[in-house]
């Protein structure tokens, strides 16, 4: 383990004792936090074996190809974006609590699942003889995010794909390790 791990983990382990203290009234830990120079001896890191072949950037590289990284990604976020959007339909609430978001793409990624359902829907009626307006574009592209998400997340994850091309391998499992640790899903 690296040294800067060993000082990630023993601050967690710091943190951990502190919340115990304050939140439990522990003298236990209180001690411990006391007299933290003798007793961080006592302490261990273990990392499971599979949460190390699993979920760390290096394991992945090596035991997964290009395409399964990118697709695994791809369908996650897709997933990620049509179920913020479904939500925000399904409890007829704005999108983000009506703030705009941190991070910008996480509304680029929003309007992404709108147009592509506008997209798939006008698609879906190009071919009958139909004369459909703006509204009825609109509902349809509704009913898909609502009642046929799968078919939308097949378009989103195509277009997710192209822009994970550009990755390189080492970027694209670094993002699939933190994607695995945040959602703690091993495979």
């Amino acid at each position: 383990m690296t040294e800067e791990a060993v000082v990630a983990h023993e601050a967690i382990i710091l943190a951990m004792l502190e919340e115990h203290a304050a939140y439990a009234n522990s003298s236990k830990a209180r001690n411990l936090l006391a007299n933290w120079a003798t007793e961080r001896q006592h302490f261990y890191v273990a990392l499971p074996l599979w949460l190390n072949k699993t979920q760390t950037a290096e394991h992945l590289l090596a035991a997964m190809d290009r395409k399964e990284m990118v697709e695994e990604l791809a369908v996650e976020l897709a997933q990620v974006q049509i179920a913020q959007v479904r939500t925000a339909y399904q409890t007829a609430q704005p999108l983000f609590g009506g703030a705009i978001p941190q991070q910008t793409a996480q509304l680029i990624n929003s309007f992404a699942v709108f147009d592509k359902a506008e997209q798939l829907a006008r698609e879906m009626y190009r071919n009958s003889n139909l004369g459909l307006d703006s509204t009825q574009i609109e509902q349809a592209a509704r009913k898909l995010i609502l009642e046929r998400p799968r078919k939308l997340q097949e378009a989103l994850v195509k277009n997710t794909r192209e822009a994970y091309s550009y990755y390189t391998d080492e970027q694209l499992a670094c993002l699939l390790a933190s994607k695995r640790l945040m959602t703690t899903k091993p495979r």
